[in-house]
């Protein structure tokens, strides 16, 4: 087999996983030894490198797709791989629309089982990937890209290939060159006296993705058969089968090695990642973005894909979570800062009042300076609404304290200021009151006692000033030793085990 197998392409897709962020995949597969075992491989892949695949498999009955496609819709994953062939693709489609599996923030990846004229045929939504073993084609060939659809923007395609170029003609030029060196192999190898055909191949020939492997599984067998009759042995089948199992040599679709199975060694693969999008002229293009580095087991990109929103910026692989903040409701808002309003224009239409009449005899014997303080505290106090209508619903970030409580550290300041305002607004009030009804009482003493003695403002300042000073080391002392911190408790999850 010169194909690459379903383990070669399922690590190469588990690296784009891991590279991405995607901690969780899920995987739709059709119920037979194709999708089943690719299902299992890129599982065991994922497991290894500490992705989550959840496999879900469906008959060829298209209720059992649709059925499958939904629950699929429940789990919240956005990524989607699908192993199917082209008479499911219709159906998988419209099920995914029709349950929201198609958006901006989602990601379709599809094998090799769905052929690129159907997806660029107009009905794959924007924003899906493709998976695909292929030969050395390049990247344009009639079977992939003559279809008439538009494609839509931000699919991604990872494609099997071959090293011989990027376009058509190089492979067809390649295999005419009977000097050029991805060929000389074979040549150098075969008997003298041994015809073949030149050209090998034209332009004008239909060599369709697969042309490339079976090319190269020819002269697999061609090449056994070279050295057993060097060696001056019979070409059976179990000689021929032995034999090609040990070959290694340079192929169209790159280096050929075999395991012990017959498989073609899945390290020596060439894929490519291909992100077709919607050009600014309304067309398809088909861009290659990166390629896979076999002796380094990873992506090398030559530049950003670009997904379904447009941007360049993997989707995430939960579906967004809607987060039910729980904040004071917005009614409830408006009559807290009505309030706060009222309360500090009231308080400053009265100092103002009581500062332009206090040498009249009322507000003088009411004594204007305690008045003042009595509503300087009240402004304090009322400062105290504003701090519980701070919300962190501003991109505020969290730290994790435990499994259901999160703090964040940018609004501590409001936790903390709230016991000031409403703790020395208060003192300030009721001192200014304790104050006027000391002197009056001081003033009524000296009166029974025959004293006559004058009560100033001054007289009163110690007292007043102890409250506060008291006030503030009982505040400061909490502050330095155990400080209000906004957090956020989750009282309650959904299925994902997600904030609510």
């Amino acid at each position: 087999r010169t194909i690459p197998s379903d383990e070669a392409i399922a690590e190469a897709l588990v690296e784009y996983f891991v590279e991405n962020g995607m901690d969780e995949v899920q995987i739709l597969h059709v119920n037979d030894a194709y999708g089943s075992a690719y299902a299992q491989v890129v599982l065991l892949k994922g497991l290894a490198r500490g992705v989550s695949i959840t496999p879900f498999g469906f008959s060829d009955s298209g209720k059992d797709i649709r059925s499958v496609v939904e629950i699929m819709a429940n789990t919240g994953l956005r990524i989607t791989v699908a192993v199917a062939f082209e008479s499911h693709f219709e159906t998988i489609i419209k099920a995914a629309e029709a349950n929201g599996l198609v958006s901006p923030t989602s990601l379709f990846i599809w094998s090799d089982g769905i052929s690129g004229s159907t997806l660029e045929g107009g009905l794959a939504p924007r924003g899906w990937l493709r998976t695909l073993s292929r030969g050395s084609l390049g990247e344009r060939s009639s079977i992939l890209f003559d279809a008439g659809g538009l494609a839509p923007r931000g699919w991604l395609r990872t494609l099997s290939r071959g090293s011989l170029g990027e376009r058509s003609s190089i492979l067809f030029d390649a295999m005419r060159a009977l000097n050029n060196s991805r060929l000389r192999s074979y040549f150098e190898r075969m008997p003298e006296g041994l015809i073949y055909p030149t050209p090998l191949f034209t332009e004008e020939d239909n060599v369709d993705d697969i042309s490339t492997y079976s090319f190269d599984a020819v002269a697999a067998v061609g090449l056994a058969a070279c050295e057993l009759r060097a060696q001056g042995k019979n070409a059976s089948g179990a000689a021929l089968y032995n034999t090609m199992v040990g070959l290694r040599f340079t192929g169209t679709s790159g280096t050929i090695a075999f395991n012990a199975n017959g498989s073609r060694d899945f390290n020596t693969g060439g894929y490519v990642m291909e992100n077709t999008v919607i050009g600014s002229d309304g067309k398809v293009e088909v861009v290659t973005v990166g390629r896979w580095l076999n002796d380094d087991r990873q992506w090398a990109y030559s530049q950003p894909i670009v997904y379904a929103d447009g941007t360049t910026n993997a989707p995430p692989f939960v579906e967004p979570v809607s987060e039910d903040s729980n904040h004071i409701g917005f009614n409830l808002r408006v009559v807290g800062i009505t309030t706060y309003c009222l309360n500090i224009t009231l308080a400053i239409a009265l100092i103002v009042v009581v500062v332009m009449h206090k040498e009249k005899p009322v507000i003088k014997k009411s004594q204007p300076f305690f008045l003042i303080v009595i509503l300087v505290g009240s402004i304090i106090s009322t400062q105290s609404i504003l701090l519980f209508s701070v919300l962190d619903d501003k991109g505020y970030d969290r730290e994790q304290q435990s499994e259901t409580v999160y703090r964040v550290p940018d609004l501590d300041w409001a936790c903390q200021s709230l016991p000031y305002t409403l703790n020395l607004g208060f003192t300030l009030s009721l001192g200014g009151l304790l104050a006027k009804v000391e002197r009056i009482h001081l003033l009524f003493n000296s009166k029974l006692t025959g004293q006559t003695s004058a009560v100033r403002v001054v007289d009163m300042l110690p007292m007043l000033g102890g409250l506060i000073a008291f006030e503030l080391c009982v505040l400061l002392a909490w502050q330095f030793t155990d400080p209000l911190r906004y957090e956020r408790k989750v009282i309650d999850r959904n299925s994902r085990d997600q904030d609510e």
